[in-house]
This record gives C-alpha cells, structure tokens and sequence, in this order.
C-alpha cells in the first residue's frame, strides 16, 4: 500500500501569513518576494491553526463537490500521485497502480488498466481507524499538523489575494523526508517549503518543495491542488468496475479479533474469482483462521466461487 507515504508528505506542509511590508528585498522560492515585515512566531502558529481548520476534509467537503491534488517530481517531469476525493468514496493512483475506496472496502489495482498484466484486489480495511490508511488531506488531529520541533516557520507574506507559506526542515526532519518522500540519499541537504493558500478562504493551492545543498537552491517537487473538477475518465473507469455486479457473486468476511472488544468485522458481496485481502493495523504480527474460536488456522486458499469467512486474531 503506498498511502502511508501520502500521509508523511501532507504531514510537511506548513503555514503562515503577513499583512504588512518592510524595507527588506528577499529573494524568492518560485519567485521574488515583495518587501514585507515577517509576522511572530505566535502568528504564524495562529495562521497555522486556521489554515488547519479551513482544510480538513470535511470542512473542504461542505464547500466543494470534489477536492483533486496531484504531486508532480520536478526532476522527472512525472505526476508520480494523483488523488480526487469526493463524500463518497476516494480515487488515488501511481506509476502502476490505483485504487477507489469507499467506506471500508478499497478495490486496487496493480499494473496497467485493460493489459494483460493488470490484477485486481478487493480489500477489507479492519484498521481501527478505518481512514488511517486511506489518504486525508490534512491529519486528524492538530498536533500532527505541525512538528515545531523539526520544521521552523519563517517567513511569509501576502500578495494578489494569495497567502505565501514558508518553512525550513531541520536535519532530522530533511534526512525522513529524503528517504520517505522523494527517495534521495541524505547529504546533508537541506528542504524548505512554501505553500501558497487562498487568502480569503484558507485552501491549499500549489505547494512547493526546494532543496538547499552545496550553495545551490533546486525546485524538486510540486503539490497542486484543484477543486470542483469533474470525475477524472480514469477514475470513472474504476468506480464502474467498483460497483459492478457480476453474473456471478460471493459474500467474503474477514472478522479481525473476534469476540474481543476490538473485534471488527467487514463483509461485502463482490464478483467470484476474485482476490481478497485486508489491512489491519499490525500485518506483522497476526495469524488467519477458518474458525470464529481461531483453532483451525488457514492452510490454503478458498476456491474464490463460494462464500468465505476469515477470522484474523493479532498474536
């Protein structure tokens, strides 16, 4: 599953905002900045806290049918991930793969769409959480928005109706995000950040990621986001498929820790001959059984024709 990654990048991005000017000319990320008086910390952080609050995907949601973001590697010219989220259900895609996930069940696919290598997978999310791990626009809780301890806020300014949002990661922060987020070898490298938001309604527009090394400074990679778009073909594609139904179908359940107060269960009728899988908080540690009392563990795979139940008990 790659949405693990998702969650650190959305996690780097940080806010702030300025209403006045100075007598100082800075040079600029993506362009020049304009002389401005740099706000104080204490503002900055309050900025942070409505920047936080005006996009949560919920509150986005009440406003916009549909929120799109896209991250593109400058050095590659490719739009590694792509993601349109509606109230309903979420698409996300790579390089070769995609998935439409609604609720607690994801269908992914692996490999290009209508080729013979393609493989498709109904997957049952047994997190306790179920959107841990399914892309959010910003963290659940404020205290993950902003690591204070890592990524400095230190400077922003406002111009033509948007707000310019700037941070520096420490050493800490840019040797996780080398290897997390943009695959780089750690050199002592150093990230910065300036994110651009609307300055009347708070919403992210564009992010940009730069990298200080050697005297040098290098755009590497840019977050965009759209809003009210229509329905990419590529998803349509997948939510059709999604909600197919088959001449032929099977009910499978997977029941994660059963009669615990953990326990959570998840059943979904979908087409026969299918893969099914899941995801539960910890894949290491847990064992899969035929039985409710979890005696007779799995030794083989089911016929993927007939009804199945799987019980999953975390060791």
């Amino acid at each position: 599953m790659k949405k693990s990654i998702i969650v650190l990048v959305i996690l780097a991005i940080t806010v702030c905002m300025i209403t006045s000017c100075n007598n100082v000319q800075k040079k600029g990320m993506s362009n020049d900045i304009p002389k401005h008086d740099t706000p104080s910390l204490d503002e900055m952080k309050e900025i942070n806290h409505k920047i936080y609050i005006a996009n949560r995907k919920e509150e986005l949601l009440k406003n916009h049918k549909s929120i799109s973001y896209s991250f593109k590697n400058q050095k590659t010219d490719d739009v590694a991930r792509y993601y349109f989220i509606t109230a309903d259900y979420q698409y996300m895609e790579g390089d070769d793969w995609a998935e439409i996930s609604k609720d607690r069940m994801i269908y992914e696919l692996r490999g290009r769409l209508n080729t013979a290598d393609a493989t498709m997978t109904y997957i049952y999310n047994l997190m306790a959480d179920p959107k841990a791990d399914l892309y959010q626009y910003v963290p659940a809780t404020e205290d993950k928005w902003q690591d204070y301890d890592h990524d400095k806020l230190i400077d922003c300014y406002v111009a033509d109706g948007k707000i310019h949002l700037f941070s520096e990661r420490d050493e800490i922060s840019s040797e996780r995000y080398a290897s997390t987020n943009v695959g780089e070898e750690y050199k002592g490298q150093t990230y910065l950040q300036e994110a651009v938001v609307d300055a009347d309604t708070y919403e992210f527009l564009v992010d940009y990621t730069f990298k200080k090394y050697d005297g040098k400074q290098e755009l590497i990679a840019t977050y965009t986001m759209e809003y009210d778009i229509p329905e990419p073909a590529a998803c349509s594609i997948m939510r059709v498929a999604f909600e197919k139904k088959a001449e032929k179908m099977m009910t499978v359940t997977f029941v994660a820790d059963p009669d615990t107060e953990q326990e959570i269960k998840v059943s979904a009728e979908v087409p026969a001959n299918n893969e099914c899988s899941f995801i539960t908080d910890d894949q290491e540690n847990i064992a899969i059984f035929t039985d409710r009392e979890c005696t007779k563990p799995l030794v083989e795979h089911w016929d993927r024709m007939s009804d199945m139940t799987y019980y999953i008990k975390h060791e």
